[in-house]
């Protein structure tokens, strides 16, 4: 009984250091998934940002001169 015992315990503390493995290796992909997502967000921010810019120019352009 007590041999069963610590084989169940051996084979458990496996279990719980691969789940852990596992989990490790989620969370760095999550983490490189998440950066990647930043900067995909990123790189259409300044276009919306110029093309905003450009209509705002181009409609208060009569009311101001040095435009």
């Amino acid at each position: 009984m007590e041999t069963s015992l610590e084989s169940y315990r051996r084979k458990f503390a496996v279990t719980r250091h691969q789940q852990g493995l596992i989990y490790q290796e989620y969370a760095e992909e999550k983490k490189v998934c998440s950066s990647q997502h930043q900067l995909e967000k990123g790189k259409g921010s300044p276009m919306v940002s110029v093309t905003v810019w450009s209509e705002l120019i181009h409609t208060f352009r009569p009311y101001f001169t040095c435009l």
